[in-house]
């Protein structure tokens, strides 16, 4: 799911526009019995490769 910002923070949309709303993600894990130390861990190793994939392609500055 994306989101257009913070619908609480007037004009969040220009500094986070298409912001993930990672609770689609994180909230389903929590339900399976998931720690959140696990989820964290998970995550980080994701970012790490989105951002390799990034660079792969040159989409990272």
């Amino acid at each position: 799911m994306v989101t257009q910002g913070n619908e609480e923070e007037p004009g969040s949309e220009e500094f986070f526009p298409g912001e993930l709303d990672l609770t689609v993600i994180i909230q389903p894990l929590l339900d399976q019995g998931h720690s959140l130390k696990e989820i964290a861990v998970a995550l980080r190793k994701t970012a790490y490769l989105a951002e390799m994939m990034a660079k792969i392609h040159g989409d990272f500055q």
